[in-house]
């Protein structure tokens, strides 16, 4: 029989019910309700649901629905950090940007075995454990032919409007600036990265200097440079790739397996894989902005690994990509691998080429052979052989083969002469001795070098000791 100790009164209606009856959370605190009310509650929360005249999506009440309006459509952004430019558009979303950012209070803590997480939110934690512990995409999208599935609603919405819908709709208004992107954060990182050129993130690591504008960024970084850590595994059959993010895994299958180019240039048939590269492409091609430069020469390029790769190949001489069946060396794996598709296991020189390089090392002259070097245009070219006196370029030599007079099979005699008419213009232009020997004067060729040094470099005591 039930005692008056076993009852309480229902939080709506103050009728009697047992304490097993429905647990509500109401104002921060758990409350007990009837079955009726329960009813009527659910009912009431129903009748309250209301529909976005702007973008349709449903909202559960009228209040909701004014935050999402706000700051979604307006962009009304008027609570501003005093500490830094931030701005946003409701007063907790500030509180937490200062207890994240410049407090840095992290006090939602991962409770799993040897997992050493800390949020400044209970909302991450959550995410955090139901992404990296418990493993669970329970967001699906119904798309066809589309596997996707996602830790978050919010990621499959963001997934749809990207890659289905491919609205655009965050606009960056810099000036000169066509960045558009499907994401708010995409835009806002877009803007501090390209723009801002803000880096907050700093890894504290000894004697690392990396900054990043994201947190995410910083993560990663650590991950494959310090800790090497590779945990993302590419599951189709024979692919050995490794990744430390799972971002740069899933563009390696979306690119490599699934071949989707789904990022089209609306200047030219160019399509890709990834906004970045289709950014990366307008910038390089059609915009034809060149943001760095070389600090030893007059190089300059549009992306930050372009000018490492010039400063390693040219002005370091570091070539660390080698060639499994010959002596050949370039400076990138871009460069091994234009060889590796005509590599026949010898060594990639004419008969014409050897005989130059043996006469130039008799004369014990300083050359570099099949080198690329800066033209007039600021493009390279290939050079067959470089000379140098005290690490100064002196003069160029160039043989040619019968392909440089009329075609021949597998090569492309339009393009060769056009090439050889910027080398030439360019030596006139520059001051640089040019010794162009014709396949005809194979026989002729230490006459040739020896004339050519004695009568345009001056170098005629050196290359007789």
């Amino acid at each position: 029989m039930e005692t008056n100790q076993e009852r309480k009164k229902c939080n709506r209606c103050k009728v009697n019910l047992l304490l097993k009856d429905y647990t509500l959370k109401r104002d921060g605190l758990y409350k007990k309700f009837c079955n009726k009310c329960i009813e009527y509650n659910s009912k009431f929360r129903e009748k309250q649901k209301i529909k976005c005249p702007t973008c349709n999506k449903i909202m559960s009440n009228r209040f909701t629905l004014q935050r999402h309006i706000k700051q979604v459509h307006l962009k009304i952004k008027d609570f501003k950090c005093d500490k830094c430019d931030y701005k946003c558009s409701e007063n907790d979303i500030l509180q937490r940007h200062i207890k994240q950012v410049h407090l840095k209070i992290k006090d939602n803590i991962c409770e799993y075995e040897n997992c050493e997480y800390k949020s400044s939110s209970s909302s991450d934690l959550q995410r955090h454990i139901k992404q990296v512990h418990l493993k669970i995409k329970d967001n699906i999208c119904e798309y066809e032919n589309c596997e996707f599935k996602s830790f978050s609603k919010s990621a499959l919405q963001q997934h749809i409007k990207s890659l289905h819908v491919k609205i655009k709709d965050n606009i960056c208004e810099y000036e000169n600036c066509e960045f558009k992107s499907s994401s708010n954060s995409d835009l806002q990182r877009h803007i501090k990265q390209v723009h801002l050129k803000i880096k907050d993130h700093i890894c504290e690591y000894e004697n690392c200097e990396f900054k990043s504008s994201s947190s995410s960024d910083l993560q990663t970084h650590i991950k494959r440079v310090h800790l090497k850590i590779k945990d993302n595994i590419c599951e189709y059959e024979n692919c050995e790739f490794k990744s430390s993010s799972n971002a740069d895994l899933q563009r390696h299958i979306k690119s490599v397996h699934l071949k989707i180019k789904d990022f089209k240039c609306d200047k030219c048939d160019y399509t890709c894989s990834t906004s970045s590269n289709l950014t990366k492409h307008i910038k390089q091609v059609h915009l034809k902005i060149k943001d760095f430069e070389c600090d030893k020469c007059d190089y300059k390029c549009s992306t930050k690994s372009h000018l490492q790769l010039h400063i390693k190949s040219v002005h370091l001489k570091i070539k660390d990509f080698e060639c499994d069946k010959c002596n050949y060396a370039g400076g990138s794996n871009c460069d091994l691998t234009k060889h590796s598709k005509l590599c026949t296991g010898k060594e990639h020189i004419s008969s014409g080429e050897f005989q130059v390089r043996e006469c130039l090392r008799e004369m014990n002259i300083e050359f570099e052979h099949q080198q690329s070097y800066i033209v007039k245009d600021k493009s390279w070219l290939e050079w067959d052989f470089i000379l140098y006196k005290d690490d100064e370029v002196q003069a160029f030599i160039e043989y040619d083969g019968q392909q440089h007079f009329y075609p021949v099979s597998n090569w492309d005699f339009e393009g060769t002469k056009k090439r050889d008419k910027i080398k030439n213009d360019f030596c006139k232009e520059n001051n640089y001795p040019l010794l162009r020997i014709p396949y005809t004067q194979y026989g002729n060729i230490p006459q040739l070098i020896t004339e050519f040094c004695v009568e345009y470099l001056d170098w005629g005591d050196e290359i007789t000791n």
